[in-house]
């Protein structure tokens, strides 16, 4: 009996007496199914790691409104785990909303970073999932006079 034969024997049955008992399993990202290459062609559950969707920061202009989109792909959920906001030039109030496509879906109303103090962080185990196939976008209101926001984004697409 070769590993690969080994493997089966000891995988494919947890695997399947997991999915039979109704538990969904995921293994480091989200559940696939795909047809068996060697042997039986019934399909057997793999699981598929998520993809990091990192936003480079984005930095506005002096009182000036940003954007930081993290890009969706077909039947696939971009779920944002973090945004982070920190302020340069004078502290920063503005507003912070989140959009699932064109709808604002989450609106964490005004907040304020100190000049050149810790950043500001909204996170969450994720935070939101959008909707397949849709971009996730993290909006930044205008910080007041001198104030520049820099805004990073970390989620992934599951």
């Amino acid at each position: 009996m070769n590993r690969r034969e080994i493997l089966r024997n000891i995988v494919v049955p947890t695997i399947l007496g997991v999915a039979v008992a109704g538990f969904a399993l995921l293994l480091g990202g989200a559940w696939s199914t795909q047809a068996q290459t060697t042997g039986s062609t019934s399909p057997i559950g793999v699981a598929t790691g998520a993809v990091s969707l990192n936003a480079a920061p984005t930095v506005s202009g002096a009182n000036a409104a940003a954007t930081a989109t993290l890009t969706g792909a077909s039947g696939r959920r971009v779920c944002v785990r973090g945004i982070y906001i920190i302020a340069t030039g004078a502290a920063a109030t503005f507003t912070l909303t989140i959009q699932d496509g064109a709808t604002v879906v989450l609106n964490l109303g005004t907040v304020t970073a100190a000049l050149a103090g810790p950043a500001q962080a909204v996170t969450g185990a994720p935070l939101l999932c959008g909707t397949p196939g849709n971009n996730v976008v993290v909006n930044i209101g205008a910080g007041g006079a001198a104030a520049v926001t820099t805004t990073s984004v970390i989620g992934d697409l599951s």
